[in-house]
């Protein structure tokens, strides 16, 4: 890493870094700008997001050179609506960028936060997640739930949601997928009867085959 000031000068008050990477076969160079005077921990994203986005570029050009693509892209929305761990300083920076925003675009953002929010309350995760190193296993398997619930996609695919959960949370489960009946396409993996006694169609394997009856409607 080469480390020498800005263009810009002492005036500017700021200091650059030149920095040399590999990923893979392919080698990034970029250069890290930021303020020499103390300043807030989320001034200086901006400059780690150039850095993430160099590595991620290199990534993609590797694998377009095998003949792969990436099908998640900026914009695509894929991402967002995940729940996904941040750290503090990302979260205060989220904030100023929301609030810098225009209406009526600010309001929807905060809208989708405050959605966000109210359903991990629902669930009873919000507390839990605050601590999240102290979920237990029906705490983590209800939170992977409210995950998939937040994206609020038209698929929702369900591999074995009940298994190991007592009573009370195989009931809570059995309950959320039932108050989503009718507004997405869900498809539920089980081997719990009365999980799959839910369902609109049942589909039953065996051995990895299809049994008779292959399609069975049950409601």
């Amino acid at each position: 890493m080469d480390r020498s000031p800005s263009q810009g000068g002492a005036g500017d008050g700021s200091v650059s870094a030149n920095l040399k990477l590999k990923v893979g076969s392919y080698e990034i160079q970029a250069r890290l700008t930021v303020p020499a005077a103390p300043i807030k921990p989320q001034a200086v994203l901006p400059a780690l997001q150039s850095l993430v986005n160099a590595v991620v570029d290199a990534a993609e050009r590797e694998l377009e050179g095998s003949g792969r693509t990436v099908s998640c892209k900026a914009g695509c929305g894929a991402c967002c609506r995940q729940a996904v761990p941040i750290a503090e300083v990302e979260a205060y920076h989220i904030r100023d960028l929301v609030e810098a925003m225009p209406e009526p675009r600010r309001g929807t953002i905060k809208a989708r936060f405050a959605g966000a929010k109210r359903r991990l309350q629902e669930s009873g995760l919000y507390e839990a997640l605050q601590d999240p190193g102290k979920l237990s296993l029906k705490q983590r398997q209800r939170l992977g739930l409210a995950r998939a619930l937040l994206r609020d996609a038209s698929l929702l695919v369900l591999d074995e949601p009940t298994v190991h959960l007592d009573a009370d949370a195989a009931a809570w489960v059995a309950a959320t997928v039932e108050a989503l009946r009718g507004t997405r396409t869900i498809l539920l993996i089980t081997h719990d009867p009365g999980l799959a006694a839910r369902a609109d169609r049942v589909v039953a394997l065996d051995a990895g085959r299809v049994v008779a009856p292959a399609l069975a409607a049950v409601r």
